[in-house]
């Protein structure tokens, strides 16, 4: 279809879920730190995704970003 990428977004980040993102990152942290940073980048990007796309509210981009953003290692 021609619908386009953004009307395609499905997911945590589409949700604005960031309990889940949460999740994902510790669980990545823990088991697979290696695919952490891949997560990490895509997540972001799909941030602005779901921004442009009018999914999600700027307050939750940001709180989003910042738990994309905030280094999984204490």
């Amino acid at each position: 279809s021609e619908l386009g990428t953004g009307t395609a977004l499905t997911g945590p980040i589409a949700r604005g879920d960031l309990e889940t993102v949460a999740t994902h990152l510790a669980a990545l942290d823990r088991s697979a730190p290696e695919l952490s940073d891949l997560y990490r980048a895509l997540g972001s990007w799909t941030v602005g995704l779901a921004r442009r796309q009018g999914s999600i509210e700027e307050g939750v981009a940001r709180a989003l970003l910042e738990a994309l953003a905030a280094n999984g290692n204490p």
